[in-house]
C-alpha cells in the first residue's frame, strides 16, 4: 500500500509541466514539547509580492503575537503617502524615505 502511494504520487509530479519559480530552505527538527510553530501562508498572493525585500518576524510569546515586518509596496495604487507619512510622525520615526519602507502588522 505505501509503496503504490509513493508510486501515485510520483506519476501525479511527473506529468506536471510546472516551472520551479523559487526555492525555499526548509530546516525539519524535532522540537520540544513546550515550545510552539507557526506556518504563515498565503495561498493566493502574487509570486513576489514583496519584491526582493526581507520578511522580518517575531513572535513575542508572553502576548500571544506574531510582529511581522514586510516591505511597502510604494508602486502600488492603494499606497498612500500621506497616511504613511502621518503614521510615520505619530509613531516616533522620521519622516524620511526610509519612514515608509516598512509596515508593521501584528496577529
Amino acid at each position: 500500500m505505501k509503496d503504490e502511494l509513493s508510486e501515485d504520487i510520483y506519476k501525479i509530479g511527473d506529468d506536471d509541466n510546472d516551472d520551479i519559480v523559487g526555492e525555499i530552505d526548509v530546516i525539519l527538527s524535532r522540537n520540544p514539547s513546550n515550545s510552539e510553530l507557526y506556518r504563515i501562508q498565503y495561498p493566493i498572493r502574487k509570486v513576489n509580492p514583496f519584491g526582493c525585500g526581507i520578511v522580518k518576524a517575531r513572535y513575542k510569546r508572553n502576548v500571544k503575537m506574531i510582529e511581522m515586518r514586510l516591505p511597502v509596496d510604494k508602486l502600488s495604487s492603494s499606497f498612500d503617502k500621506g497616511r504613511a507619512e502621518h503614521l510615520a510622525l505619530i509613531s516616533g520615526t522620521s519622516s524620511g524615505p526610509s519612514a515608509t519602507n516598512n509596515l508593521y502588522v501584528a496577529f
